[in-house]
């Protein structure tokens, strides 16, 4: 096995030997992987500013990955080769062997083990939030399907849209669920995780709806049950004044995802039914 890794170096003072690795070359012989650390460039550029101001050290950067194209320039004698006759600003160790596979894997283990970092860097972290955040929202979504709309999909109207056709409003309006037996009962699951404004635009669609709705079939406001399923955002933010502005609203009843079988005794309790 020919696996092998350089470390990558710049030469912060030529005279005293002194030197910053701020990347390595992982290589097989045949193909090659590669790391550059952004705290060890910065450090490096530090450190050479009393020796040059108009040093480039991603240009050298650069260059090394423009190259890993070439199957030549990463065979293990040639960062031999290096190791021995680069002796200027730029500067390789000598290779490394690797007991290990040529992957990601191993080049995650070795940079960790020179730099103590992560190749994946900021990458991985943004993509494993949002990995979460779209987990969280299929179970939110999986919660709401199997305690409110499951249980009512037979009983009253569920993921109903009211167009401005067949209601006096100038905005189409998704409710999760609606019914009636005199008076109105009906919810909106709302997502807090979208921007404030969104949520601000949605909460004013809402009141309006139930307003036009209410004066549409002649049922006094106080007398309907109108729900907002959301779970509360944290508290001392903007979407928090929103979501206690609303709690007080007395139109609408806020409430967590995990108290939606109310809203289903609810509807069984006074027997709604589809209207529309």
């Amino acid at each position: 096995m020919n696996t092998f890794y350089s470390l990558v170096k710049i030469s912060t003072n030529i005279s005293t030997g002194d030197s910053v690795a701020v990347g390595l070359v992982f290589s097989d012989g045949k193909n090659c992987l590669y790391f550059f650390s952004d705290k060890k460039k910065k450090l490096a550029y530090k450190l050479l500013r009393a020796e040059s101001s108009d040093m480039d050290i991603d240009f050298f950067v650069n260059q090394i990955i423009a190259n890993c194209t070439n199957q030549e320039v990463f065979e293990q004698e040639y960062f031999t080769y290096l190791s021995n006759y680069c002796n200027g600003l730029l500067q390789f160790s000598a290779p490394n062997p690797v007991a290990a596979p040529f992957n990601e894997e191993t080049l995650e283990f070795l940079v960790k083990m020179t730099f103590s970092e992560s190749i994946y860097k900021e990458e991985k972290k943004n993509k494993t939030e949002e990995e979460n955040k779209q987990a969280k929202k299929a179970a939110f979504k999986k919660q709401i399907q199997a305690h409110l709309i499951e249980p009512l999909q037979d009983k009253i109207h569920t993921n109903y849209k009211f167009e401005p056709i067949n209601l006096p409003i100038p905005f189409s309006f998704e409710l999760d669920c609606i019914g009636k037996n005199g008076s109105l009962i009906g919810a909106k699951v709302e997502d807090f995780d979208s921007e404030k404004r969104t949520l601000n635009r949605h909460l004013s669609n809402y009141l309006a709806f139930i307003s036009t709705v209410s004066n549409k079939y002649n049922i006094p406001l106080s007398e309907n049950s109108f729900f907002w399923i959301a779970e509360e955002p944290k508290l001392d933010t903007k979407k928090h004044s929103l979501w206690e502005t609303a709690r007080q609203n007395p139109l609408i009843k806020l409430i967590e995802p995990s108290e939606v079988e109310q809203i289903v005794e609810l509807v069984e309790r006074k027997q709604a039914t589809r209207f529309l």
